[in-house]
C-alpha cells in the first residue's frame, strides 16, 4: 500500500465517495485515524491497482477540481 496525502481542504470521505460512484473502492484516510483533527486528508492505494486506468482517469480529473 501507498500513502497519498491532499492538501488540508481536500475532504478524503467525499472522494471516496465519489469514487464509490463511478465503481472504484478506494480506503479515506480518515478512517484510520480515531480523530480527524490530527490528522491531513488523505488515502490509501493498493499498489497493485494504482496503475488501473479508470482509477488513473478519475484521480487526474479530481485533481482539476482542487
Amino acid at each position: 500500500y501507498l500513502w497519498v496525502e491532499f492538501p488540508a481542504a481536500v475532504d478524503d470521505l467525499a472522494l471516496a465517495a465519489r469514487a464509490s460512484a463511478e465503481g472504484i473502492f478506494i480506503a479515506p484516510g480518515s478512517v484510520f485515524f480515531p480523530e480527524r483533527e490530527s490528522m491531513r486528508p488523505g488515502m490509501r492505494i493498493n499498489i497493485a491497482y494504482a496503475d488501473d486506468p479508470t482509477f488513473v482517469t478519475f484521480m487526474k480529473g479530481e485533481a482539476l477540481h482542487t
